[in-house]
Formats: structure tokens, C-alpha cells, sequence
């Protein structure tokens, strides 16, 4: 199961009303329940970026050096920017 399709299943149980005609649905869920499924959807995903990249590989940088980075240097480098 995906970050996603997890997350997707922890709110259907918050769903109070639905219209299929309007395209419209009704959840109620309280502000901390959120931000915890959202702090543990966010590190799901980030485990599925690391695991995805898999081993050291090379990247050729804008310099046209070549830099080898694991899953973790990877997500930091890519997703960490402030």
C-alpha cells in the first residue's frame, strides 16, 4: 500500500456525508487526528523515495562532475531544499 492510498484510507472512516451527484464530501476529522496522518503520510512517502532510489548511483551534477548518493542523500538533497 502507498502513502497515498493509506492516507486515502484513513479519512473514507471520517467521511459523514457524500454526494455523488454534486461531487461533493462532507469529512469531519479534528485538527490533531490531521497532522497525524499527515506527519505519518510524509514519512511513509519519504521511505518510499528512498527505497525507490535503491542502491549508490551516480548523478552527473551542473558542473559535469559525477556525485554517488544512497536512497537517504538523495531525499535530502532533492526534497530538503529551504
Amino acid at each position: 500500500m502507498t502513502s497515498i492510498e493509506w492516507l486515502d484510507e484513513q479519512i473514507q472512516e471520517y467521511v459523514i456525508a457524500a454526494d455523488h451527484v454534486a461531487n461533493t464530501m462532507v469529512i469531519q476529522i479534528s485538527f490533531e487526528e490531521y497532522m497525524d496522518f499527515k506527519r505519518q503520510a510524509k514519512e511513509m512517502h519519504k521511505q518510499e523515495i528512498i527505497d525507490a532510489h535503491g542502491e549508490e548511483q551516480s548523478y552527473l551534477q551542473h558542473d559535469l562532475s559525477w556525485k554517488r548518493m544512497n536512497g537517504e542523500q538523495y531525499y535530502q538533497e532533492t526534497f530538503k531544499k529551504d
